[in-house]
């Protein structure tokens, strides 16, 4: 593993180490994966299509309003919730937390972290 992709791992493992965290991946606005760690089954190439589709509908909703990027889009699901943030202009930062999980309680590591990803690419 190359320098960058080792830092990035270790920065998903720290976070998918935290209770109730169940994966997390940078994937491109492109939908392409490029470092993760989801849970098993989970097809990265999938994940990623999905995560940037999701975050490209957010944005085509409120372009009328907010012309800009999305800073962080949510999803709630029955047993899940997928937190997308921004992490530069071509790549977001998508984590997959446990229902029982607040959101709110993680966005501010979230957003830090979003801001490594783009310190170390």
């Amino acid at each position: 593993m190359i320098p960058k992709q080792e830092a990035l791992s270790s920065r998903l493992s720290d976070l998918n180490a935290t209770k109730g965290v169940r994966g997390s991946a940078v994937v491109t606005r492109d939908g392409l994966p490029l470092i993760g760690a989801l849970p098993h089954g989970t097809n990265p190439e999938t994940f990623a299509a999905m995560v940037a589709t999701t975050v490209g509908a957010a944005e085509t909703a409120a372009a009328e309003m907010d012309p800009t990027s999305a800073k962080t889009v949510t999803v709630t699901f029955e047993r899940i919730t997928l937190v997308v943030v921004d992490a530069g202009p071509e790549l977001v930062l998508a984590t997959v937390l446990e229902s029982d999980v607040a959101p709110d309680t993680l966005l501010d590591r979230l957003h830090g972290l979003a801001k490594e990803v783009q310190e170390i690419l």
